[in-house]
């Protein structure tokens, strides 16, 4: 039962992959299959048994089967097909060898892991877990409810809904979901990569190196909410700029602007917010505004699915009350008279959050960032430009400072929060690592060997 629902799922993503974007590899299809399908379902299945209750809970097959069926229909009177990018087929070399076989014995390592291991985190158990046992037990409150002593809604369903359809579906460990996902990301990551280099090597190099980065790796095995996050952040961020810079034609837009939209329905933290601003900015400067009207309609409606339902505050406030507080803080410091008293409040408002997240930043991405921003000034020195996805990843981890400035001011416990910034921060990974990659820098290396 659980490999006929592996499939449909994967069929599901493959069809609405098919209806929004174009030209991709087949690497990128085959793993955006897995992603877009359990995405895509977890929201019908929500919507249709949860929210609005007309369907009841043992539904999924059923729903799966429709979803398909329209995929079907639409795909048949559109007349669109997704055209796969290929390569000239070259033997393997001995690099590319040796590349495969770590990312076989890393994804392996993973797959064993999760197929042994139950969730065992008290997170995994009190927050994601603990909802889908109740869900499968038919107790739709509890589901909603959580444990007593958790704040359930700061939670969206995603995880939660991923164990769910794995023990409806009769099996009593739910990691592998993880697992897949995680085989999934790195297709996409190798294909994607493959594409734009026009180089098997390059995407190689790129998804074999993020899967081996060590808090990527680590957090492989959890069954927590921190690879699903970097999964479908990431892609998003990477397709909202998969241009043909001379044409100025926004191929994954449609693409992107779904990825970010199912992120939210993973956390609720608005890291999502750079990720518009530069979007729609962009297609504002490309004179695409209808794209951008979508782009931020169809974000929008998928964002606020879950606050709606929990009646909770929607997305976008938590930026309003971000900004409050940091102002407040500001506006504390100004007034402040005493030279003391200045320098403890600012180190308190400030600097104390800054180090705080800092370090788990720093834990998260270790020398991958160091090799990123050396890579950076050399582009900047040698080739004099950035691109565009270079620019939003270099602004990724202020946002990220301002963010937990914010978040400092909210919550007390802030200060122990290293453990959760290095978990949370690993969705910057892959994009480091494409960037390096796909640095024009490289070009410049190659003309002085000839």
């Amino acid at each position: 039962m659980i490999i006929i629902f592996i499939l449909l799922i994967a069929y599901l993503g493959w069809l609405v992959a098919d209806l929004i974007i174009k030209n991709i590899t087949l690497e990128e299809h085959l793993g955006l299959s897995f992603i877009l399908g359990l995405g895509i379902h977890s929201v019908v299945y929500f919507i249709a048994t949860l929210m609005y209750r007309v369907l009841p809970l043992d539904s999924s097959v059923l729903i799966l089967a429709g979803e398909i069926l329209l995929a079907l229909i639409l795909s048949r009177k559109l007349r669109i097909k997704t055209q796969h990018q290929q390569l000239k087929k070259k033997k393997l070399n001995y690099l590319e060898i040796l590349l495969i076989l770590i990312s076989i014995g890393v994804l392996g390592y993973t797959a064993l892991q999760n197929l042994y291991w139950p969730p065992y985190l008290s997170d995994s158990i009190y927050l994601f877990d603990f909802r889908a046992k109740r869900l499968a037990d038919g107790d739709i409150n509890g589901f909603f409810n959580g444990a007593e002593y958790v704040y359930s809604e700061n939670y969206p369903p995603f995880t939660s809904l991923a164990h769910f359809f794995f023990y409806d579906a009769g099996v009593s460990n739910p990691k592998s979901v993880y697992t897949l996902l995680f085989i999934s990301f790195y297709l996409v990551i190798f294909g994607y990569v493959k594409r734009i280099t026009q180089s098997r090597m390059a995407g190689l190099i790129a998804a074999t190196l993020t899967v081996l980065t060590p808090s990527v790796w680590w957090n492989s095995i959890l069954s927590m909410t921190n690879v699903p996050l970097m999964e479908y952040l990431s892609l998003a961020v990477l397709y909202s700029f998969d241009i043909k810079e001379k044409m100025k034609k926004h191929e994954g837009w449609l693409l992107a602007a779904i990825l970010l939209g199912l992120s939210t329905w993973i956390r609720q933290e608005p890291i999502w917010f750079p990720v518009i601003l530069f979007s729609v900015f962009y297609l504002l400067k490309d004179k695409k505004i209808k794209l951008a009207i979508l782009s931020i309609m169809i974000f929008v409606a998928l964002s606020w699915i879950w606050p709606v339902t929990t009646n909770w505050t929607i997305p976008s406030r938590r930026i309003i009350n971000q900004t409050f507080f940091i102002n407040r803080a500001v506006n504390d410091l100004a007034t402040s008279k005493n030279l003391f008293l200045y320098k403890n409040k600012f180190n308190d408002q400030f600097v104390s959050p800054v180090l705080v997240a800092t370090k788990g930043m720093r834990n998260s991405w270790s020398y991958v960032f160091n090799i990123f921003i050396l890579v950076i000034l050399g582009q900047i020195f040698i080739n004099k430009k950035l691109s565009r996805l270079n620019i939003l990843t270099l602004f990724f981890p202020v946002a990220l400072l301002v963010g937990f400035i914010g978040f400092s001011k909210q919550y007390a416990e802030w200060s122990s929060m290293t453990d959760a910034v290095y978990r949370m921060t690993i969705f910057m990974v892959p994009l480091f690592w494409i960037n390096i990659v796909d640095s024009s820098v490289w070009s410049f290396f190659k003309k002085e060997k000839k």
